[in-house]
């Protein structure tokens, strides 16, 4: 390819390249909010606001057009990206227009004809003011100018006497084009799926900054809580706890890791916030499809593990349950009947008894209260989280809202 004209051709595919590089930058000015990309046209052709700048062109309704016949709207940068490929692409696997030979030498012609016409066209709304004037988008017209007179000179360039006759193969033509519109389509599939997840990212930031600013404010955390209707949850059956200003009931995943940090936040912070004046009742809605049919089979060791905290509670009384409690959700990844075991031995449980609770008809039957009650209220997920008969939402999980929960006077 190259001996036929080198330095026409070299000339010819750096055009092309310069070509698809602007291009590639108009387009991500185009898909962008100009100056806050900080790329080299942003930099070059952002100025003074709407007037003369490549920002203010690229987001005209001018720089895209309609496809007929569709719902298909494509930027005149993208296609200007799909027209310098295709040249480039020619001459590295076509050759030179000359060397083409026949009909064939006429193909990047035309196009570079019917693209120099669309170059005038696109330059006559700048000058006549219809739209902004962008210097980026000029060099762009300016090198398709440059490029015509190189294929055009090329195309009928007279060739010597003894030159040999040009090869008509058809093959690397239909390459060229192949390869073209295969790039173009990888391209505007890229391109959406980059358009697609700014437009994601931009999303969760503003849905984040919503969340921030809400759980900022303690008035609006009361307002959304107290906004959840107020039901009435029974103690469970044999529960004696000694009566408090408020009362947390709690359904928990032995096997959950969100609950296992919520338990340790409760713990930590929110009990001692409230001192004498809060009650916690703990409820077991096992994730697990083993003795809780109607829920996700998410964790399907934690039905075993509720198994084995009540047979704690059976052996060894309340103090072992909430032992027993603690140990599992720390060992959480571990869950199985020798670790059980190993729990119950260190409590210093009787094992005989200890699996015998496991299995017992007390243990499945307090079990099931739990989970049909929690179904009853509407759980679905855990941790969940009733203050004082209300569902406490997850945008109200935050110190603050405890903070401002103890602080004020019960109801």
């Amino acid at each position: 390819m190259l001996k036929a004209s080198p330095i026409i051709l070299i000339l010819l595919i750096s055009l092309g390249l310069c070509g698809v590089a602007l291009s590639d930058q108009l387009l991500k000015l185009h898909d962008s909010d100009g100056l806050s990309i900080g790329t080299l046209l942003a930099k070059v052709c952002g100025g003074d606001g709407l007037t003369h700048s490549c920002e203010a062109n690229s987001h005209s309704p001018l720089s895209t057009f309609h496809i007929p016949a569709t719902k298909i709207t494509v930027p005149i940068a993208e296609a200007g990206w799909a027209y310098f490929a295709f040249f480039t692409i020619w001459y590295i696997v076509a050759g030179s227009p000359r060397v083409a030979g026949g009909v064939r030498r006429w193909i990047p012609l035309l196009i570079g004809l019917a693209g120099a016409y669309v170059s005038l066209f696109l330059i006559s709304l700048m000058a006549f003011g219809r739209v902004p004037w962008c210097g980026a988008c000029v060099a762009v017209h300016s090198l398709n100018g440059l490029l015509l007179i190189l294929i055009a000179f090329d195309a009928f360039r007279r060739t010597r006497p003894d030159s040999p006759p040009p090869k008509r193969s058809v093959c690397r033509p239909i390459g060229a084009l192949a390869i073209t519109i295969a790039l173009v389509y990888l391209l505007n599939r890229g391109r959406s799926y980059a358009l697609w997840a700014a437009k994601e990212s931009s999303d969760l930031y503003t849905a984040n900054t919503l969340v921030d600013s809400v759980q900022s404010r303690a008035q609006t955390l009361l307002a959304i809580y107290r906004a959840e209707p107020l039901v009435s949850i029974p103690p469970s059956p044999g529960d004696f706890s000694p009566p408090a200003p408020h009362r947390l009931v709690i359904f928990s995943d032995l096997e959950c890791p969100a609950c296992a940090a919520t338990a340790i936040e409760l713990r930590d912070h929110i009990r001692p916030l409230f001192g004498s004046h809060l009650v916690v009742e703990f409820h077991h809605f096992p994730l697990c499809t083993d003795c809780n049919p109607a829920a996700r089979n998410l964790h399907p060791n934690a039905c075993a593990a509720a198994r084995a905290a009540e047979a704690a509670k059976i052996v060894g009384g309340r103090d072992a349950f909430d032992t027993m409690v603690a140990s599992l959700q720390a060992n959480r990844e571990h869950l199985e009947p020798a670790l059980y075991d190993r729990l119950a031995s260190e409590m210093r449980l009787s094992l005989p008894a200890f699996h015998q609770a496991m299995n017992s008809a007390a243990t499945e039957k307090s079990l099931q209260w739990d989970i049909k009650l929690g179904g009853s209220l509407g759980v679905w997920q855990t941790p969940t989280f009733f203050l004082d008969g209300r569902l406490v939402p997850n945008i109200c999980m935050t110190p603050l809202f405890w903070q401002t929960i103890a602080a004020a006077p019960s109801s």
